[in-house]
Parts: structure tokens; sequence; C-alpha cells
């Protein structure tokens, strides 16, 4: 009699589990691709009875179990909504889910939730990863997360006419510049004449001669042989450098490239004569000074250009401080009394900028020097190809947007940005992965899955004819849950459970009427 109540109990007990379930399905019942769950029963230990082969085993059951609780992973019905990252897997398959891009395949989701949105990375502007509504990157081919991304060649921020730009230049040029972006489009012309360039002053004022510096300039400096007779008295021949030297025929060379310059100045020696008794002779001195390297202690060279150069790679950038260091070498002049030999300071140079000028119609510089006559003077020119289909137009507020994306029945994903042009996609294909057992799979919540040893590993496929699988656009999978079953099966598990407890009460009244047999 006893063991009729704990049956009575035990089938309380695992319908009300029953009733859990049936509970839940009604509940998801509008769940984007939620599978449904069912209680399977079983009877509990069998007690013999007796044990006559005549008849067979005599059992007496101690009630019932729960066997299982199964998931229906038959397809649920499509759903249109228009909404491109909507997606739903007609067919086999799971769509992968990591929660980070660095995460191993063991971290990895499976789900039926084709509900997808794109976020952009916060550290890689421009590329946008298509996550789910908790942020879990969808996957690819490879396993790798799919990233879509924007040509990085654009400003972002309030739109303006003034914007840094960082290029990459050949070694030994300048790697900095800035330019200026106006409004206007002058890009679809190759730039190819001089720069509008400035020069600034060419100072070697109180520079020492006596030292090496860099770059290059030539000083020369002949004495020529003469023949002075002088009477006998005392006379100084001066040495007197010619007033406002003339380096006629010396070059000076700006814009990044090296200087040179060759300056000849001739002198008469100076010469102390005391008295002779004849008329002495001096058969003059030449020396020459040459040096192959040349001075310009500083070099200002601004170059502006109108367009900027978005992707320069090649291109040399024509804007910045050059600096030029000065090389020059000279002997110190000599004082020769009585031909004893004592040195004093070397003269000094000044060139100075007065104008630089530059005539567009001939493409002609007019550059003057002061203290610099007849010097000749030339600019190298500077070469900037505009490739124009590099060229970036931006939005209203300088960055440009993905304006559309399209998914197709295999799963490619490709788009369009705000000015037309196809985006980047990486890993571009939707991966979609099966198991051995789907019954294995573990629910992790969120309508997710993970794998465990009784589904399998999960193998990675797409979407195909071969597959018998697509994925379609704009649809959304729902829940399989059957109303109607479900209605049914909540009637029969609250009968059941009346059941069991009818039972407990009768039981109680058999027990009950035991116990009053004693009256």
């Amino acid at each position: 009699m006893l063991k009729s109540l704990y049956s009575g109990i035990s089938g309380l007990k695992n319908h009300q589990t029953r009733m859990d379930v049936v509970g839940n399905n009604i509940s998801n019942v509008n769940t984007t691709g939620f599978k449904s769950g069912r209680v399977n029963f079983q009877d509990a230990l069998s007690q013999y009875y007796s044990n006559n082969p005549a008849i067979g085993q005599n059992q007496v059951g101690t009630g019932m179990k729960v066997a299982s609780i199964n998931n229906d992973f038959t397809q649920g019905p499509m759903q249109s909504t228009g909404r491109t990252l909507d997606l739903a897997i007609q067919g086999n398959g799971f769509f992968g889910l990591k929660p980070g891009a660095t995460s191993d395949s063991t971290s990895m989701r499976y789900t039926r939730d084709g509900v997808f949105f794109l976020m952009e990375d916060p550290g890689s502007p421009g590329t946008y990863n298509v996550v789910n509504s908790d942020g879990m990157l969808l996957c690819g081919t490879g396993g790798q997360p799919i990233k879509i991304e924007i040509d990085k060649a654009y400003y972002s921020g309030t739109a303006s006419s003034a914007a840094q730009i960082k290029v990459s230049s050949a070694q030994g040029s300048v790697t900095e510049a800035q330019g200026y972006v106006n409004a206007y489009k002058p890009l679809a012309s190759d730039a190819e004449k001089a720069l509008d360039d400035k020069i600034a002053a060419l100072d070697t004022a109180s520079s020492d001669l006596n030292k090496v510096l860099t770059n290059y300039i030539s000083l020369k400096t002949d004495y020529e042989k003469k023949q002075t007779e002088v009477d006998k008295c005392k006379k100084v021949l001066d040495d007197l450098l010619a007033s406002g030297a003339d380096p006629a025929g010396s070059d000076v060379i700006a814009a990044q490239d090296a200087l040179s310059a060759a300056e000849t100045a001739r002198n008469t020696a100076k010469t102390l004569y005391d008295d002779y008794t004849d008329i002495p002779k001096y058969e003059g001195l030449k020396k020459d000074y040459e040096d192959s390297e040349a001075a310009v202690k500083q070099c200002q060279d601004d170059l502006a250009a109108i367009d900027p150069i978005l992707d320069p790679t090649g291109h040399a950038a024509a804007q910045a401080a050059l600096a030029a260091a000065e090389t020059a070498r000279d002997t110190a002049k000599t004082d020769y009394d009585d031909y004893k030999a004592n040195s004093y300071a070397g003269p000094k140079y000044e060139y100075d900028l007065a104008k630089a000028s530059y005539d567009k119609a001939k493409d002609e510089y007019d550059v003057a020097m002061k203290n610099l006559n007849n010097a000749e003077v030339s600019l190298k020119k500077a070469q900037l190809a505009y490739d124009t289909a590099k060229s970036e137009e931006s939005a209203i507020n300088g960055q440009k947007t993905i304006n559309t994306i399209a998914v197709d029945s295999l799963g490619n994903i490709s788009g369009v940005d705000s000015l037309g042009r196809s985006v980047k996609v990486s890993n571009g294909q939707v991966a979609l992965y099966s198991f051995k057992s789907n019954d294995g799979l573990k629910k992790e919540g969120g309508n997710l899955f993970s794998a465990t040893g009784a589904s399998g590993e999960a193998e990675e496929g797409t979407a195909s004819a071969a597959n018998n699988n697509t994925i379609n656009s704009g649809y959304l999978e729902g829940s399989n849950v059957n109303l109607s079953q479900e209605m049914v099966d909540m009637m029969v598990t609250q009968r059941g459970f009346q059941a069991n407890a009818r039972t407990i009460t009768v039981s109680d009244t058999l027990l009950e009427e035991l116990v009053n047999l004693k009256r």
C-alpha cells in the first residue's frame, strides 16, 4: 500500500517537470529560432512479487521517472522581415558566434537565431563587425569573424578646409607635410610644374671658415704672381679682399638638393718692406684653397600645394623645413712682416634673399640675392602625380558610411559605401556548422547552444546545394513550437497530475480504514 503512495508521488513530481517544459514551450512560441522541448517518461524500479517460471515474472512497479528531455530541431516557419541582416537557415546547420575576435573555438556558440547588426570596431575605425544582440561576432569561413571595412582614406569629424596628412616618402626625403583641402576638385589634372617655393635667407654670416660642415660649396682663392719694385722706404701693400667679392658663375641650388657654389677672389699679397740697399723683387705667392664641400647654413624651403595626396605611395612630401648644414674649409690669411707669418681672421660673407617670385604663365622663378652679385640660382622642380581614383570625397560630416549590405543565398556578404563604391569584406561568406547529433547540444540561454561530447565537434561548412541548405536574407526562422500540440500536452499533463494525486488520496483512505480497524 505504501508503494502506491510513492508511485503517486513520483507521478506528481515528474508530471510537474513535464508541465514546466510545456510551459517553457508555450512562453517561447514567438521566440526566433527557438526549438521546442519534450519530456519522455519511463517506469522506475520494479520489485519482484514472486518468481514462478510457469507464469513468468511477477513484478510490482514503484513509480515512474523522466527518461529524457529532448529538443525538437525540425525546421521552423519562415517569417519575412525585409531587413537584410535578418538571416534564416533553410535546412540543417547553425550560425557560429564568438565572444571576441581572438577567442578560440572552445568559446564558440551556435544558434539558429539570425538577427544580426553592424557594429563598428572601437579599436579600428572604419571596420565593422556583424554581431548578434549580445555583441557576439558572426563567423565566416575559417571560423574567423566577418569584417566589413570602409576605405580609411577619409577625414573623420566635422568638415574643415584644413587637415593634417601623414604620408610616406622615399628614404632621405621629407616624411611629413601639411596640406590644405579646399572645397573644389582640381584633382583631375596632373601637377607637373614647379611648386610655389620660397627660399629663406641663406645666412652664412659670421661663419668660421676653418670648420667643416655638410653639403657642398667650393671656395678657391688664387694669389697670382706679382712683381713689385719699391723705393728705399718702408711701404705696406695691404692685402685687400676685393670689395663685394665677385662670385660670378657660382651656383646656389635650393629645394631638397645639394647646394654648391664656387667663389674666386683675387687678392694682392700683403708685404711689409723695410729699407734695403737694393731693390728687392718679390716673385709672388700662389695658393689654391679648394674644397669640395659647400656651405649654406640654413635653407628654409616652404612648398605649398593646393591639393592633398591621400594615397601618396612612392611620392615625396613637398613642404618642410630643410636644414642644410654649412661646410667650408679655409685657411687663415697671412700678414707677412719681414717674412714672419702672423694669422688673422678671415672675411665674412653674407647672402640674403632679396626676393623670390614665381611666374606661373612662364613657369619661371625670379630670385634675387643681397650681397651676392651676378650669382646664378637654380631651383629643382618637383613633380607631384595625383591619382584621381584615390582622391576621396566625404560625407557632410567628413566620414563615409556603409550605404547598403547584401547577402546572397550562399551567405556571401557584399556592400557599397556612401560614395557608391564596394566595401572590403573579410571572411565574407557566412559559415554554417553541423553536428553528428543535435540532441547532444547543450542549451546556454540567449538562443545559444554549445557542443558537448554527446553532440560531437562542430563541422564547418557553407550553404550550398550539396549540403541541401540555403541562407535567406530578409527572413527569420520562427519558433517551431506547435501551440495546439502544447495545449493538448498541457491537458494530458494536467490529467496525469490529477490522477496521481488521486492515487495518493485513495491510498491515504485505505490507510485510514486500516487504522480504524482497531475500533
